[in-house]
């Protein structure tokens, strides 16, 4: 979950012999573009590809204007913790540019020159490029400190490619105010950390070092940056030997097996940036640098296929959204830049328009004009894809090819980045909804990222399809793990089991083992099966979260259903047992409900078991719809 890690590490200086080396690689002149703006045949080409849409967007772009700069709205979250107000003043001005920017590259008439220009000038104007969740202490607003993060690598970027595409003719006046900033808010951070070893700036680039997305965006924005605009040679060959170190940090966060442990939409963000930047590192040293042969990299670059559940639907592991999907355009990047697939590019699709920053929608557009091979021939999706490594373990029923009902079950650990704790969840696929899922994620504040961000039901265990044992949730760090201990799959059956004992210590457990059997054949289900036992006696309860629309039959027999599919959730205990569904709130996300299974007396040992499986219309309307469900707001205390 930790977002600055507690040790900056060190490394040691690059040597006077490793940066000559480099910079007997690089172009004399800054600049990273395969194809300049004058060349018309290119540009149409990718017009071509892209459509109009990025045009359409721009002329709109040029009837509105920015939201005005508020310092007072700027320090909303210091006094509040909320995102909301600072990131809606500052996105649009930030987005505008890139809007213009990628509209005259397609047209070539000029006419979004000026735009350009005020809004490269309006941005100079600004005094912070960081959100302002990442200005630490508010240094940078308080003008104590100047450091990249996310949004201001990324806007560095932009508006480096800006002045290398436009630069010569904007007005010279406002090409010097403009680059002025970038060099105050982007350059010199960088070599303060790089050639001046800053302590301060130091501690605040610790994503150098991160096996996260911070690492991999960061990098590959101040990286843009630098090789676009910075003149000299030296600083240039100094920023790619830290970004190709940066790279060897950032893929030590997959595990052997590819999986991504921040999940399906972070992949697209981290491993999105990470691909920017294997272009450009490849490209800038005529070769030599390919990121995509790095360990870990090809393995990363199959996660989407692999964590999908039937194609277009991903586990919401992890802080994602409950809709998440890797995105068609990073799918096949990864394939050509890191497996050196040759397919014909996904011309349909979210990617069209206006796609992430600058630096992406160019790679995309220079790789949409590439020649393709053969169309592919899309391998058919496996009975199971495991991460043994991740812990997780995705199982699918296939018809013709089609996916008609999986699961995907997660075992892990707690001290992931952007965690939840979940560790035992399952999700279920029928086809193409999720009646039982994740609940995915929130609207990040400032407690999103804090000691208190297990009190919010969604991101606790109490918002996931495990056990609570003698009143406990699951705690967090690496050490709460999950241990596989069965694994056998055939074409009829998958059962996967592991112990989740040390996700719930001093609980007084003596073993908690879970294992799902997922079944195929005429009638598929998933059983999911508990067994505790305790040194003397305590309490047991599990959950199953799923959409808010349930209906009983009896206390033994639930439904469970999203728009038409509906799952028939059996329960068997080995004692008594009271039930309970109820609301998660989670303003302005999806909000589950929960079924809540708790055994009415203390046990030393019990088996509790949930076999969920498609149900019928008919099935669901002779049982009784459960309505008006408590909400809960806060996760229990433990």
């Amino acid at each position: 979950m930790a977002v600055v890690p507690a040790v900056i590490q060190a490394r040691e200086p690059y040597t006077d012999a490793k940066l000559k080396e480099v910079e007997a690689w690089l172009p004399d002149k800054p600049g990273v573009t395969h194809h300049p703006v004058s060349d018309r045949a290119y540009w149409e080409k990718v017009r071509a590809v892209l459509g109009d849409g990025v045009i359409t967007a721009a002329e709109n772009a040029l009837k509105s204007s920015n939201p005005p700069w508020s310092e007072e709205t700027y320090r909303i979250f210091f006094k509040t913790g909320s995102r909301r107000e600072g990131e809606e003043m500052l996105h649009p001005r930030s987005e505008r540019l890139k809007s213009f920017v990628a509209a005259e590259c397609l047209e070539g008439k000029g006419r979004f020159i000026m735009a350009i220009q005020d809004q490269l000038l309006e941005l100079s104007k600004q005094p912070s490029w960081v959100l302002p969740a990442h200005d630490h202490d508010h240094e940078i607003i308080d003008g104590k400190a100047v450091y990249l993060e996310l949004s201001s690598a990324n806007l560095g970027c932009d508006i480096a490619l800006s002045l290398e595409w436009f630069g010569e003719k904007m007005n010279p006046a406002a090409r010097t105010v403009v680059e002025a900033a970038l060099k105050q808010k982007v350059i010199e951070p960088v070599f303060a950390v790089l050639e001046k070893n800053d302590p301060l700036i130091t501690a605040r680039h610790w994503w150098r070092t991160a096996k996260m997305n911070w690492n991999a965006v960061c990098t590959a924005g101040s990286t843009g940056a630098v090789l676009s605009f910075e003149p000299s040679k030296r600083r240039r060959a100094l920023a790619v030997l830290d970004a190709v170190e940066n790279a060897h940090d950032y893929l030590a966060g997959f595990t052997k097996d590819g999986y991504c442990g921040e999940g399906p939409g972070y992949w697209v963000y981290g491993f999105g940036h990470f691909l920017v930047l294997t272009d450009l590192l490849q490209h800038e040293s005529g070769g030599r640098i390919r990121l995509g042969q790095f360990p870990n990299a090809s393995a990363a670059a199959t996660y989407p296929e692999r964590i999908s559940m039937d194609g277009p639907v991903f586990p919401a592991f992890a802080d994602a959204g409950i809709n998440s999907s890797p995105d068609a355009w990073a799918r096949w990047w990864a394939g050509l830049l890191v497996q050196g697939k040759s397919e014909p590019y996904p011309g349909k699709g979210p990617h069209g328009p206006m796609v992430g920053t600058l630096a992406q929608w160019y790679f995309i557009g220079l790789d949409a004009t590439a020649p393709a091979g053969a169309a592919p021939v899309v391998a058919p999706l496996a009975l199971h894809d495991e991460f043994p490594d991740g812990g997780v373990l995705i199982s699918r029923v296939l018809k013709a090819g089609k996916v008609t009902f999986s699961a995907a079950m997660k075992g892990g650990h707690n001290g992931e980045d952007h965690n939840h704790n979940d560790v035992g969840s399952y999700v279920i696929d029928l086809n193409g909804t999720l009646p039982v899922l994740d609940p995915g994620n929130t609207v990040y504040t400032a407690k999103t990222f804090s000691k208190e961000r297990y009190d919010h039901p969604i991101l606790s265990s109490y918002g996931h399809s495990v056990p609570r044992i003698n009143g406990q949730l699951q705690t967090t760090g690496r050490s709460s793990a999950a241990k596989i201990t069965t694994r056998t799959f055939s074409a009829e059956q998958d059962i996967w089991e592991i112990d989740l004992s040390s996700c719930y210590p001093k609980t007084g457990l003596k073993s908690l083992d879970r294992r799902w059997t997922f079944k195929r054949g005429v009638k598929p289900s998933l059983q999911v099966l508990d067994t505790v036992k305790f040194t003397e006696t305590g309490t047991f309860e599990t959950a199953v979260i799923g959409t808010t629309n349930w209906a009983k039959a009896d206390d033994k027999t639930w439904f469970v259903r999203d728009g038409k599919s509906i799952l028939k959730v059996s329960i068997e205990t080995s004692s008594p047992a009271e039930f309970r569904v109820e609301k998660l709130a989670n303003p302005k996300r999806f909000e589950p409900g929960r079924l809540g299974i708790r055994l009415r007396d203390k046990v030393q040992e019990a088996c509790v078991r949930i076999t969920l499986e498609p149900a019928t219309e008919t099935e669901w309307s002779s049982a009784q719809v459960v309505e008006n469900l408590p909400v809960i707001e806060k996760s229990p205390q433990s």
